[in-house]
């Protein structure tokens, strides 16, 4: 029988982030049949014979990100579920629902979370109350990634009412109860109890089974009994921070271990999450920015909306500082794209680079039980991977692959286009076509970027700002916002081609005609040559004009897009007038801006100046009520016991709670 070939993968030239905090620059990860053999600094140890090696240099690697919950729909099963023999009488109770039975998340699901670093996932069924357990699978397109590293991750619970039609033809809205949140809290505490209860009847039949009936079938019930027990954690789907509390009150009532898939809103409560020593998945929804621009749309936003909108991006870093292990996620939201811009917000607000790699690598991992396999670069963990070119959700930061089970899926891969930067152009092999010629190309397949720069003295360009040409004067005679402290030297105009795509040795674009002086949106390729490359532009009517473009006409490197956004930035505070003229009305009446505004500052100072009271919103206090000693007398009291209705009793509250 022929012997498996042994797969031995190696990446060198890369800073390591084997864990938060712990860095080693020129490292070297190597690879065995998808899981970490060795790890360390470059000539530490010698690389095995037969060892692919991928250079990665300029790119720093980081621990495959974890996704603590992403949600799939299981209404199908849920239904199925609900109708089966042994099933709970509530329709909305299927806990033997598994992820594991679920279909797989979809091609295109798994690759928007493998192009923000993500590399394994825990899936949670979404419908129901008792919603089923989840399952962690690995993100990888072969079997071999997308294989489960953990069948049973827990039981979901959320606080969902039914608000059920019972004229509906749909089964699935035939079950009205709970139609109220504490119908809901009642369902999960009986069905807890039911559990438990029904575990213990098992287990005493099964000691003594002659002379007995077995419990009765209850499939829903069996499925809860290591939850019941303390012996599988259960996770509460708490759409605010009440139900967080409210969750935790039925977890310490019912001895379970509870784990929170939070809103986003804990900071509100703070102390009490704290106290509470959940953990918590953190979802990364930001709100909107809220309509201020008029004085009527600032009235109608509510104060509890607006400090919504400025705190949530701190709900990380605050519950992190708090010592709440706390776990980031695209749970919740609509656009899991936006995951990343909403990573660069949080980190503005207050969490440190180290805090979210910890909440997207180790905090995810202990949660889901698999830290022993998962969330560090060690030898013996699985070799899950984020190669990145720039810090972590840095602005002009790119994940250039993933590595799942040791396989290779690339993301945003380097250009290996062998030009970069400006390269001056001679005259095309055809004259007449164009009244504008291009006197230099700046390429950069890396930003998938390309452009030629035009005559000063071109017409029709769109970025020609000639300092000959005196700045069009306002009503006042000044000059508009938009030029004062422009009047350098001369800009060169551009054409910028768009929609840029690049491959190791072509690349293909469009560009508007008119600023070459032709009607219409021309074509344009080029190809790389053993010289340099050829550029080609096709015009709507046929014809083509082509340069070439030796590597030895390069007079200069591409723009730095950092430093691009920097200047442009610089101009837009410069738009906003001189400082002398801020507060002033303009020629509408209305004030112009402070030049100091438009610059980027750190937030952090304002959002720790907003007041944190209870509740957060209008009317809202430093510090909430203590509870008090309340002595009611000469009352009736309905007491729902064996003791029935007292006339003329007294009844004493103490610390809110009930003491004769």
């Amino acid at each position: 029988m022929r012997p498996v070939d042994v797969r031995r993968d190696a990446i060198v030239n890369v800073t390591l982030v084997a864990t938060p905090g712990e860095r080693l620059a020129d490292a070297v990860i190597v690879m065995k049949d998808g899981w970490i053999e060795r790890v360390g600094a470059r000539g530490s140890f010698e690389l095995p014979a037969g060892t692919t090696i991928h250079d990665g240099a300029g790119c720093t690697v980081y621990p495959g990100f974890i996704d603590a919950c992403v949600r799939v729909d299981s209404s199908a099963a849920a239904r199925a579920a609900a109708g089966e023999n042994g099933a709970h009488w509530n329709a909305k109770v299927v806990p033997q629902v598994r992820a594991a039975d679920l279909p797989t998340l979809g091609v295109d699901q798994r690759k928007e979370l493998r192009a923000l670093g993500f590399t394994a996932a825990a899936i949670h069924p979404n419908a129901g109350i008792f919603r089923g357990s989840a399952q962690v699978s690995l993100l990888g397109d072969e079997p071999r990634a997308a294989r489960t590293v953990l069948e049973n991750a827990g039981t979901c619970v959320a606080f969902e009412t039914t608000g059920g039609n019972e004229d509906s033809p749909d089964a699935w809205d035939r079950a009205t109860y709970p139609g109220a949140l504490i119908g809901a809290i009642a369902l999960q505490r009986q069905t807890f109890a039911d559990a438990a209860w029904h575990a213990q009847c098992e287990e005493v039949w099964r000691a003594h089974p002659a002379g007995n009936e077995p419990p009765v079938l209850a499939n829903a019930l069996t499925a809860l009994h290591a939850a019941a027990a303390g012996k599988e954690r259960v996770w509460f789907d708490a759409a605010d921070e009440r139900n967080l509390l409210r969750a935790d009150a039925l977890a310490r009532e019912m001895k379970l271990d509870a784990a929170i898939v939070g809103s986003g809103r804990e900071y509100r409560r703070l102390a009490e999450v704290r106290a509470a020593a959940r953990p918590v998945v953190v979802p990364f929804d930001f709100p909107r920015t809220p309509d201020v621009q008029t004085p009527r749309a600032v009235d109608a936003v509510p104060l509890r909306e607006l400090e919504h909108w400025a705190l949530a991006p701190t709900n990380l870093a605050e519950l992190l500082h708090a010592g709440v292990p706390a776990a980031a996620s695209t749970v919740r939201l609509k656009d899991v794209g936006g995951f990343a811009k909403a990573a660069r917000r949080a980190m503005e607000c207050g969490t440190t680079e180290d805090e979210l790699i910890a909440a997207l690598t180790v905090n995810p991992a202990r949660m889901l039980g698999i830290s022993d396999v998962a969330g560090e670069v060690r030898a013996g963990r699985i070799a899950n991977l984020v190669v990145c070119k720039g810090p972590i959700f840095g602005e002009d930061s790119k994940v250039r692959e993933v590595w799942i089970a040791g396989l290779r899926h690339e993301v945003d891969p380097a250009s290996k286009f062998p030009l970069k930067g400006v390269y001056a152009l001679a005259a095309p092999d055809t004259a007449g076509v164009f009244t504008t010629l291009p006197e230099s190309v700046t390429i950069d397949a890396d930003e998938k970027r390309l452009s030629f720069t035009l005559p000063k003295d071109a017409k029709d360009a769109p970025e020609a700002k000639p300092a000959d040409q005196p700045a069009p004067k306002d009503a006042e005679g000044k000059e508009p916002r938009g030029e004062r402290g422009r009047r350098g030297p001369a800009e060169a105009p551009s054409a910028r081609g768009e929609g840029a795509n690049f491959d190791d040795a072509r690349a293909g674009f469009t560009i508007a005609g008119k600023p070459l002086g032709v009607e219409g949106t021309l074509r344009g390729s080029m190809v790389a040559t053993r010289e340099g490359a050829e550029i080609a532009l096709i015009t709507p009517d046929g014809r083509t004009v082509r340069w070439s473009v030796p590597a030895s006409a390069r007079t200069g490197d591409a723009p730095d897009p950092k430093k691009e956004r920097e200047s442009k930035g610089s101009e837009g505070n410069k738009d906003a007038g001189d400082a002398n003229d801020a507060g002033k009305p303009d020629a509408k009446g209305d004030s112009k801006p402070d030049a100091k505004t438009d610059a980027k500052t750190d937030p952090k100072p304002v959002l720790a100046a907003i007041p944190r009271t209870f509740p957060m919103a209008e009317y809202g206090i430093e510090k909430p009520v203590a509870p008090k000693t309340v002595l009611v007398e000469h009352a009736t009291v309905w007491t729902v016991s064996e003791r029935g209705i007292l006339k003329d009793a007294d009844l004493l509250v103490k610390d809110g709670k009930i003491v004769a």
